[in-house]
């Protein structure tokens, strides 16, 4: 360049250095972090949506694709009524003989329900040796979901040890294995399943579930067929009497029983079905000589519980129905007399006790234990049942209600 005095002249370049924002010169980075936290988010939200609503999600197609089994129940006024229907009472003839006949006609149909169970053992010495006193008989009661329902007794529980499979022996020598549903300890029931798809055709069209038949019409002098385990002999056929009927006391609810003309030893089990070929009674252990059975009507809500539910509800009382005679004898009301309270029980954590009258269940009024564990059992686990009782003060009876939050076994 040249100065005003003709000179070059040399002069410094000046020069800016441009530096890039970090959003512009990171952007490229930025974008993928932010892809990066979004999709983060995205599947922490999938993962929290999915431990929160798939469950019942679940728990709906379950339901929706599980089918449940509902028993017909029996009015217990038949118990009381002396005239019963022709419908009711099963037609077995004008005196014994034809009576006999009749049921001998219906055994190969019951014999159908009746399955023999037996352990697998899984070592040779026990696998020889006589197992014969160890089978044990259980009757058909469900076929749901593709399984087979067997009730049995819970004594089989005992030797069902890691070492030992419990199986239903068939006719043509095939086995099956056993699962355990439901044990019922003070009833001395238990509950087992088998898949259908684990027998052969032909077995399966050999197997009948059990028509339940009503005990409630049964009376003194009835004649029964008895189908079941006695005297060590799994597969025995008897026919039978009813020599008397009684009541078992047992917690939130009463039971028919039926003793028979029968003889047994410790360890027979059976099934009483009537001249219809229905099942109406279910043995259980005792110390008579004779075969005693659970009536079945008073079963039915216990075994639609444990198919469908796999347990039963609990409430915690001893109760007994107070009669007109009673109530009149003893100036209670009508209803459920509480004779004792399980101690820890959701009965005795509500406040209730010995000596109470259950009255009301639910605003709605009660006379007998029945009809009591009726409502029990369509009750849900952690359910309120309010109960109302008449309870004796210093110089009357008080209404009380109580908040009974009851739950499953």
């Amino acid at each position: 360049m040249t100065g005003d005095n003709g000179e070059n002249s040399d002069f410094e370049l000046y020069t800016e250095k441009v530096v890039l924002n970090p959003r512009v010169k990171y952007k490229k980075l930025i974008r993928i972090v932010r892809i990066i936290v979004i999709i983060i988010w995205i599947l922490a939200a999938i993962i929290l949506l999915y431990k929160l609503v798939w469950p019942k999600i679940k728990a709906k197609i379950i339901e929706k694709n599980t089918e449940v089994i509902y028993i017909e129940k029996d009015d217990y006024e038949d118990y009381f009524d002396d005239q019963y229907s022709e419908d009711d009472i099963p037609d077995i003839g004008d005196d014994y003989d034809s009576a006999l006949n009749n049921l001998k006609s219906m055994v190969d149909a019951c014999k159908l329900s009746v399955v023999t169970i037996d352990y697998k053992y899984n070592d040779l010495e026990s696998e020889l040796g006589d197992n014969s006193a160890n089978q044990m008989p259980g009757v058909i009661v469900g076929h749901v979901n593709s399984e087979y329902l067997i009730i049995t007794s819970a004594s089989v529980r005992d030797k069902n040890d890691k070492d030992v499979e419990l199986v239903v022996n068939f006719s043509d020598s095939s086995q099956v294995v056993l699962s355990q549903v439901y044990t019922l300890e003070e009833l001395g029931l238990s509950l087992y399943k088998f898949s259908d798809s684990a027998i052969s055709v032909n077995i399966r069209d050999s197997l009948k579930v059990a028509t339940l038949g009503n005990s409630y019409v049964l009376d003194q002098g009835d004649m029964l067929i008895f189908v079941g385990k006695l005297h060590s002999s799994v597969d025995t056929i008897n026919y039978c009497t009813i020599t008397s009927l009684s009541t078992k006391i047992a917690i939130d609810h009463n039971f028919e029983i039926l003793e028979t003309n029968v003889a047994k030893t410790s360890g027979d089990y059976g099934f009483l079905y009537n001249s219809s070929g229905a099942l109406v009674g279910i043995t259980y252990e005792s110390e008579n000589a004779t075969v005693k059975a659970l009536g079945l009507s008073d079963l039915k809500w216990i075994i639609e519980e444990m198919i469908n539910n796999q347990g039963v509800m609990y409430c915690g009382i001893e109760g007994q129905n107070i009669t007109d005679e009673l109530a009149e004898k003893y100036s209670l009301p009508t209803g459920v007399y509480i004779s004792s309270v399980e101690i820890n029980s959701p009965a005795y954590l509500a406040g209730l006790q010995a000596g109470d009258v259950i009255v009301e269940v639910d605003g709605k009024s009660l006379l007998t234990i029945q009809e009591f564990s009726e409502k029990l059992y369509q009750k849900s686990d952690g359910d309120v049942m309010e109960i109302t009782v008449k309870r004796k003060g210093k110089d009357s009876l008080q209404m009380i209600t109580f908040d009974v939050t009851v739950k499953r076994k």
